[in-house]
């Protein structure tokens, strides 16, 4: 079964998970990389609150432009990384 690419670096979902920033399913390696978005702390909290609160469905803060600026510079340098080596030139 073929999961589909990611929505935001569009990686292979072989591994994913979803955004705690809204209902994306997005790949392993950026629900890591948005743990340094400036509104994860935030997206965080709000997630945890409303499923205590018992609402399973929350759909998330979303992400501010901030957030996509720097997912996207997060995204570029992961892909301009080659055997573990950033590219030089």
């Amino acid at each position: 079964m073929h999961l589909g690419r990611c929505p935001r670096c569009g990686g292979d979902l072989h591994c994913h998970s979803v955004s705690y920033f809204n209902t994306e399913a997005i790949c392993c390696d950026c629900k890591t990389e948005q743990r340094q978005l400036p509104g994860f702390a935030a997206a965080q909290a709000a997630e945890e609150a409303a499923v205590a609160g018992g609402n399973l469905n929350f759909p998330g803060v979303g992400l501010t432009s901030s957030d996509r600026d720097m997912m996207a510079q997060l995204i570029a340098a992961r892909h301009s990384k080659v055997g573990g080596k950033a590219e030089s030139g």
